[in-house]
């Protein structure tokens, strides 16, 4: 059994006809920077928004106006909307270049 789930992460073969060398593709060039980028923009958006979310969660559970719980809710659907929305443009920007 184990030997067939370290089967399954052994290097394959390179397939007849495909790139020769990967590395110097500009396909693979355009996939990694769109990669890279969306994953940077991604987590920056994330960031600022959780970071903007503890300074107004303070004021907010002050005045009455949300619970912690809410607040909690609330920002899991933001971040987990945020996220999916940053997901679906990077996967459509990197479709055009395909």
């Amino acid at each position: 059994m184990s030997f067939k789930i370290l089967d399954f992460y052994k290097i394959s073969s390179p397939l007849a006809g495909g790139e020769t060398d990967s590395e110097d593709s500009s396909r693979f060039k355009r996939i990694r920077w769109a990669t890279f980028l969306s994953a940077t923009t991604g987590y920056g958006i994330y960031y600022v928004c959780r970071l903007s979310m503890n300074v107004v969660r303070k004021p907010i559970v002050e005045e009455g106006v949300f619970s912690e719980t809410q607040l909690g809710i609330i920002g899991s659907c933001l971040d987990n909307r945020c996220s999916k929305f940053i997901y679906q443009i990077s996967i459509s920007f990197i479709r055009v270049f395909q």
